[in-house]
């Protein structure tokens, strides 16, 4: 799992293991808070940071499923890239089953891209998709159709109100910035979708900050499904790639995101 903070740098960590789910005694303090399940099954929960993926903490735990909490602090006294007095705890503790990820406290201030000035800066170095014709360009606008039918498959999204092409590679992929109306509480109001020769994906605004970013994150996902595939493993807890899960579709993906991560994430 990643975790996003509000900024690079040296940043607080607090980590505290329970036997079972505490008792927050209040949750006040905190400006966002997400839950979320993972599975251990080397006995080693091991923290590092980004991008080095340096070995930061071992932490040795039993084998099994486990809840962790994150919950962000002091957010809003983040006023430069490496300056501010946010810190982050984690909460950990065992519990029998898998169980989908639970946003229990949202913030504007949590998410660059939950603020609607930054939005719409973004957004506006963006190409607006409203209006765009298969005249125009086919390609684009095929993506374009592709991104939003993906999109409107989804449960949590009740409606589109807005979208942007962030990135376009003809005939390998677009990178898609749309804006919601969610269908419930906890959903994000922007997602990235990514369609194109390659699986499609719509990955969080919390792992995603930029295009970039965006990519990085579908690449890590997507690379996740092709190890376990390879290594003969499970994909329950993978995200659900949209291909059989085969050595051959594996490697044929596994060289698509090589150009990826060579290629493409390279010039952006």
């Amino acid at each position: 799992m990643g975790i996003r903070t509000e900024r690079s740098g040296r940043i607080k960590v607090i980590v505290e293991v329970f036997d079972k789910k505490p008792d927050f005694e209040s949750q006040d303090e905190y400006d966002h808070i997400v839950e979320c399940s993972v599975e251990i099954k080397s006995g080693h929960l091991m923290i590092k940071n980004c991008p080095d993926f340096e070995l930061v903490k071992d932490i040795i735990l039993p084998e099994g499923i486990y809840r962790i909490s994150v919950s962000s602090s002091n957010l809003s006294t983040v006023d430069s890239y490496y300056s501010g007095e946010d810190y982050y705890r984690l909460s950990i503790w065992n519990e029998k089953v898998m169980s989908a990820k639970s946003v229990l406290k949202q913030s504007i201030i949590s998410n660059a891209f939950l603020n609607m000035k930054n939005i719409k800066y973004q957004a506006s170095t963006f190409d607006n998709i409203v209006g765009l014709t298969k005249e125009y360009d086919s390609h684009l606008y095929d993506l374009s159709i592709e991104a939003k039918n993906y999109l409107l498959r989804h449960q949590w999204c009740k409606s589109i109100l807005s979208g942007w092409i962030a990135v376009c590679w003809e005939g390998i992929l677009g990178v898609f910035l749309f804006e919601i109306e969610p269908a419930g509480n906890g959903v994000d109001q922007f997602v990235w979708i990514v369609v194109g020769d390659i699986p499609p994906a719509y990955i969080d605004v919390e792992s995603g900050t930029d295009p970039r970013s965006a990519l990085e994150s579908y690449v890590i996902i997507m690379r996740n499904w092709v190890e376990a595939v390879l290594d003969g493993e499970s994909i329950k807890y993978c995200y659900p790639v949209e291909v059989p899960a085969s050595k051959e579709y594996a490697e044929m993906l596994q060289n698509r995101l090589d150009l990826l991560d060579t290629l493409i994430i390279e010039e952006l």
